[in-house]
Formats: structure tokens, sequence, C-alpha cells
């Protein structure tokens, strides 16, 4: 997911084609990180109803992160995209509370 500078709609078209290709390829964990960050680009292109829950067309944070618990690839992913929308959406308390809970 090396965009910067691209359009937020080429990055979700990117992000929806290389979950098919990881899901073909049986790359279950890769898929889900791409998975978040396809639900980001929604939140920031105003396509969800939330900014900072990961919760829309892509996925739902609390239903398809495959065990936030745990310290995997979506679990990293999965905080470090948390963090970021709370920064660029002005809930900063919830982002210090993730680094303060979390620890990461």
């Amino acid at each position: 997911l090396y965009m910067t500078g691209k359009p937020l709609k080429v990055i979700e078209e990117k992000c929806r084609a290389s979950i098919t290709q990881m899901v073909e390829m049986k790359e279950e964990d890769q898929a889900s990180c791409i998975r978040i960050y396809w639900q980001f680009c929604f939140n920031l292109m105003g396509s969800s109803n939330s900014t900072v829950e990961l919760d829309g067309k892509a996925m739902n944070e609390k239903e398809d992160v495959i065990d936030v618990t745990l310290t995997g690839p979506s679990h990293v992913t999965f905080l470090y995209v948390k963090t970021v929308a709370s920064s660029l959406f002005g809930r900063y308390e919830l982002g210090a509370h993730l680094a303060i809970e979390k620890g990461d």
C-alpha cells in the first residue's frame, strides 16, 4: 500500500483488487490487513457513516477484525489505522487510549 499522494479512489480500487488476489492465494492475514486499509479509505472519502470506527463497505471492526488482542499483522495494522484515524478526525483521546491500553 505504498500509495502516498495517490487519489483515494485509486487506492480504494487497488485495495479491492489486492484483497481478491490475497484470498485466491489463501493469504488471509494479508487480506485482513488490506481490508483494514480499504475501510480506512472509505472512511476518508466519506463513504462510511463512521470516521474513526472501521465500519462500512469493506469491514466492520466489531465483527471482522481477526482477534485484535493478539500481536499479528492484522492487530498491528488495526491499531496503526485506528491511531491515524483518531488523529486525522480529532479524536486524540481515543488515540492516546489505544496507545496506553494496547501498549503499541
